[in-house]
């Protein structure tokens, strides 16, 4: 058996983890949009952890394990180029 590049497991269940890592994506812009309509650029609450780029990092590298280029690229673009 080969090794995994710890996004599978060989089961196959990336398409569970999508969709939270897509959630986390939308929880951080809200969250900077709450904080840019209050006027701060900066968090006040040292609980407040923005794994935005993780997330983007494992979509893109599911999106390109399973051949979806186009979408890899957009999670690219979107999040990850700075």
């Amino acid at each position: 058996m080969g090794r995994g590049n710890g996004l599978t497991d060989g089961v196959g269940l990336t398409h569970l983890a999508t969709p939270y890592y897509e959630k986390a994506l939308q929880l951080s812009e809200l969250n900077s949009n709450r904080m840019t309509s209050n006027g701060s650029s900066s968090r006040t609450d040292g609980n407040d952890q923005d794994f935005a780029r993780e997330a983007a990092y494992n979509l893109q590298s599911i999106y390109s394990a399973s051949g979806n280029a186009e979408m890899a690229r957009k999670v690219t673009a979107e999040y990850l180029v700075i």
